[in-house]
């Protein structure tokens, strides 16, 4: 025959690979609901009840992220994103509760990651979330 069985055997496991699902990797919902937040912070808005429901859509966000992907939220943010996450994370630890120690996790994390520069930033900036 023309085409050898070894030329059959590479097309057809060429074909079976096309033809297969694609894979993607997702993002786990609550990392993605917790992106969309951080873009969308009310930041310098005037209007306490829309920034405190903001807020608290965040810190459910968290909550919903295990402790073992912290780190991988983290380091999947830019430093814009980890600012406004700080930003939260310390109005979060203004008022005690049982999401501080989780709070106090974010923190070091984020310290870590973006530096003490981040921390400057977020203390120093007017524009309150």
């Amino acid at each position: 025959s023309y085409h050898s069985a070894a030329s059959r055997q590479r097309r057809s496991a060429f074909a079976r690979r096309r033809s297969a699902p694609v894979e993607k990797e997702l993002v786990p919902q609550p990392m993605a609901d917790l992106d969309t937040l951080l873009a969308t912070a009310p930041a310098g808005s005037k209007d306490a009840a829309a920034k405190q429901t903001h807020a608290d859509q965040v810190f459910q966000a968290l909550d919903k992220i295990a402790d073992s992907k912290i780190d991988l939220t983290i380091d999947a943010m830019s430093p814009d994103a980890g600012d406004v996450l700080l930003k939260y994370v310390y109005k979060g630890l203004e008022t005690p509760s049982d999401r501080t120690p989780s709070l106090l996790k974010w923190q070091g994390k984020l310290a870590e990651k973006f530096g003490v520069g981040s921390i400057v930033r977020v203390l120093s900036d007017r524009k309150t979330v």
